[in-house]
């Protein structure tokens, strides 16, 4: 079997597998599976571009789609007043702590002299700060999950769009 017989062979399966989709489930699930596979090969043609040619793994082009991503969402929505009330600044206040103990560490690896003493005050700095984190970190998110966000997000759409009017 040749590589262009195979590959046309395989292309054709995946289009009798979304075509039985459709058939079976629905056609909008045939093509939010078509939509997706598309954005897939895209991306996946955009990695291999950037580390194909030039041989370089660049996390920044990720990280900047993923900051573009969160900019729309932040924008695009208004915020819910009471997730941000029920658990909002001990998520921040967790962050913090977690930046706080990575700085600590690093103080504590810059300044004391190399030996047992560094080694073991880094390591309570870290599991310290980390359970510390967590503690705080996990109620916040505990708290905010228990909101129904949902039942904001169309009311809180429904108000911008009204206000436009």
């Amino acid at each position: 079997m040749t590589t262009t017989v195979k590959n046309v062979s395989l292309f054709f399966i995946v289009a009798c597998l979304i075509a039985g989709t459709g058939l079976i489930q629905s056609w909008n699930t045939a093509l939010f599976i078509l939509n997706m596979g598309l954005i897939s090969a895209i991306m996946a043609l955009g990695v291999n571009l950037q580390w194909g040619f030039a041989g370089l793994f660049n996390v920044g082009i990720m990280g900047f789609v993923a900051l573009g991503g969160l900019a729309s969402v932040l924008i695009s929505m208004p915020p819910t007043n009471d997730a941000w009330a029920a658990g909002g600044l001990h998520v921040l206040l967790g962050l913090v702590l977690g930046a706080a103990t990575v700085t600590a560490a690093i103080f504590v690896q810059a300044r004391i002299k190399a030996g047992r003493k560094k080694t073991l005050s880094t390591i309570c700095i870290l599991i310290g700060g980390f359970f510390l984190f967590r503690y705080v970190f996990d109620g916040g998110v505990n708290a905010v999950e228990a909101i129904d966000a949902g039942q904001y997000w169309i009311f809180g759409w429904a108000k911008l769009w009204w206000r436009k009017l």
